[in-house]
């Protein structure tokens, strides 16, 4: 069994990954714009 403050940790350590994957998944979305608008005005 888990021990009440390692549950806790294990928590701490899920919610930290999940916000810097959502960070990663922004950066690499805003990252495909910027790559595609560019991609739109060498075309132009």
């Amino acid at each position: 069994m888990f021990s009440l403050n390692q549950v806790q940790i294990l928590q701490m350590g899920i919610e930290e990954s999940a916000q810097s994957l959502k960070f990663l998944i922004k950066t690499y979305a805003s990252i495909v714009k910027a790559s595609s608008l560019n991609g739109l005005i060498k075309f132009n």
